[in-house]
């Protein structure tokens, strides 16, 4: 059975940002999690480079709720986003325990998100 191995935390303050539409959170997030075989699919399916999602963090993304979790406290939201290049990126994502948030996928944006993103 292959296991996912944890490859590497990116330190992230959300904290400081706050969003004037109420449909987008403010969260503190001090950590990004990430597995070997989700830096894979990224590169493999997506064509987006950890970098890039680590700049999405840093650049005030809007975060969504997207759905509860199956563990309490461990729900999944998607951050909306552009990279320092101005890749405008999707990161979905957990939050864990500890302010942490375990990357699950990241994608260019959809164009509706896009419009959503653009509205400000």
């Amino acid at each position: 059975m292959k296991r996912n191995r944890l490859v590497g935390v990116h330190k992230v303050d959300l904290n400081r940002h706050t969003f004037a539409d109420c449909q987008y959170l403010c969260m503190n997030i001090e950590n990004l999690i990430w597995l070997q075989d989700i830096i894979d699919k990224l590169v493999f399916k997506h064509q987006v480079d950890t970098s890039e999602v680590e700049e999405v963090f840093d650049n005030r993304p809007r975060i969504r709720f997207v759905q509860k979790g199956n563990r309490k406290g461990e729900d999944l939201y998607i951050a909306l986003g552009r990279s320092e290049a101005g890749r405008y990126l999707a990161v979905i994502f957990i939050t864990k325990k500890n302010n942490n948030a375990l990357i699950l996928s990241a994608r260019d944006m959809a164009k509706k998100e896009r419009k959503q993103y653009d509205r400000k």
